[in-house]
């Protein structure tokens, strides 16, 4: 995934992103090509080894595909129309268009196959728990329909070895520009509201940044030319 400096997320927030959203898209490569599955999944820490455990049907060929995987998860995202944005000035070098601002995590690692009633049982628990507030298997479903569905499917855990984040959320406006195109996009549609709420916590600060490193680089530039002494007229 392409990531502008400025769209650039740490890891730990990206790692976070993936634990709060719970569930991505599932990439393998496989004989007729590229297969994905949406999948619920845990993240597992051991020391510094970060895994991803989820399951599929074990009618899904999938989980015989190559062991190398990209798991995408989503996180929030809202169209940014024109009418969210400020109007154009004469000095600037690109136009206003209609955009998409969002947040999203790229995970890629290797994946194994558990297929014991143990791993399986563990997960299965552990994802409920997650989940689920009241839901408990041996209360609301008899253990005998569950484990029929152990039986039916296959665990898969992702031994993570990178994770990529990208914060696209207009960072290459003013503050000014994003703080009003925040307001204008929460105005027009209440379900924008988080992204707009990322956009004045994230992208007002990288922006603000921006200018003082410009107006420090032209400050410098202007003391060292007052402190040249005059060239010598031939």
């Amino acid at each position: 995934m392409y990531v502008a400096r400025q769209h650039a997320m740490g890891d730990d927030d990206a790692l976070a992103v993936v634990e709060q959203a719970g569930a991505g898209q599932f990439i393998t490569a496989g004989p007729n090509g590229l297969n994905a599955t949406f999948v619920p999944f845990n993240v597992d820490r051991r020391g510094e080894q970060i895994f991803l455990q989820t399951h599929l049907t074990r009618v899904n060929p999938q989980w015989r595909d190559d062991a190398d995987t990209l798991v995408v998860v989503q996180g929030p995202q809202a169209r940014v129309s024109g009418m969210d944005l400020p109007p154009e000035t004469p000095t600037q070098r690109l136009p206003n268009v209609p955009t998409w601002n969002y947040v999203t995590v790229h995970v890629r690692g290797e994946f194994t196959v558990h297929d014991d009633a143990e791993w399986k049982t563990a997960h299965l628990t552990k994802l409920v728990e997650r989940f689920e507030s009241e839901w408990r298997v041996g209360t609301h479903s008899s253990y005998e329909l569950v484990n029929n569905a152990l039986a039916a499917m296959v665990g898969v855990e992702i031994r993570v070895r990178e994770i990529v984040g990208k914060a696209k959320l207009g960072q290459n406006m003013s503050p000014v520009e994003i703080a009003q195109t925040a307001e204008h996009m929460r105005n027009r549609d209440a379900a924008a509201g988080p992204v707009a709420d990322l956009m004045e916590d994230i992208a007002i600060p990288w922006a603000q940044a921006r200018e003082e490193r410009v107006e420090g680089a032209l400050s410098r530039r202007t003391n060292d030319s007052a402190a040249e002494p005059p060239r010598p007229v031939d």
